[in-house]
């Protein structure tokens, strides 16, 4: 059963906290997660990516490492086994499912920065960990979106769907993807997005992401298949740039 959904971001600022707009964030990030300790299934955009197909990891545990300027993060975590399977099963025609070749309950895989940094706010719980897919294919994701809701919606525990995403990279010059004036209207199309729940992040051009850099977009295709299938609709709780990339926090 569907319990929330969340889109947050995973940069350190949130963590470590150096100006003001990141405390804002990081205490948005916590008033919107509260005691949320449902099942999470999170898709990262740093971790294992596939070249044609979604992967899902099926490792039995997680482990992870992760140094801020300020902080250290360390986790672990157990596989939502049973549902990571039911995932694959249902979706194997576009996804892969991702181990070592030990497998089995002593298996692990590693978790990235953009997987423990927003875990980080929540209850411990069981996770599902995917990665995020970035090829082309606009119905292939959306398609994933409304499978994975059937299947969540099926499941007979409550399971909550976290979104890790930073925005548009190419807000400043002095940022190291350089500065594109796609960056503002692609936050700018995200925001309305979420604001209006209509169609229209389905028609955003590739050139576009190309030049805005977001790691989020293809995530918020998988979103779009859900939202669309659950008929659920976002709350956008807070948005800023730090320093040449955007954040965004929204949540259902």
């Amino acid at each position: 059963m569907l319990n929330h959904v969340y889109i947050l971001p995973h940069g350190d600022e949130i963590i470590d906290m150096p100006n003001e707009d990141s405390v804002k964030m990081n205490k948005t990030i916590k008033n919107v997660t509260g005691n949320d300790d449902a099942v999470k299934i999170i898709i990262s955009p740093h971790g294992l990516r596939l070249s044609d197909k979604i992967g899902i990891y099926m490792s039995y545990n997680f482990k992870g490492y992760y140094k801020t300027e300020n902080n250290i993060i360390i986790n672990n975590y157990k596989n939502e086994i049973d549902l990571s399977n039911n995932i694959y099963e249902k979706t194997n025609s576009i996804s892969e499912g991702i181990n070592y070749i030990t497998s089995g309950e002593g298996s692990y895989l590693f978790l990235d920065f953009g997987a423990l940094i927003p875990l980080k706010f929540f209850k411990k719980s069981n996770i599902v960990v995917i990665g995020e897919p970035r090829f082309d294919n606009k119905e292939v994701l959306i398609n994933f979106g409304y499978t994975m809701y059937d299947v969540i919606n099926n499941y007979n525990k409550k399971i909550s769907l976290i979104m890790s995403a930073d925005q548009a990279h190419t807000h400043s010059k002095s940022g190291p993807y350089g500065y594109s004036p796609m960056a503002e209207k692609y936050d700018e199309m995200i925001k309305n997005w979420i604001i209006n729940n209509d169609d229209t992040v389905i028609d955003i051009d590739n050139n576009f992401i190309k030049d805005a850099k977001p790691d989020s977009y293809w995530n918020m295709l998988i979103l779009y298949g859900l939202i669309k299938a659950s008929g659920i609709k976002l709350t956008l709780d807070y948005y800023y740039v730090q320093k040449y990339f955007g954040m965004l926090c929204a949540h259902y």
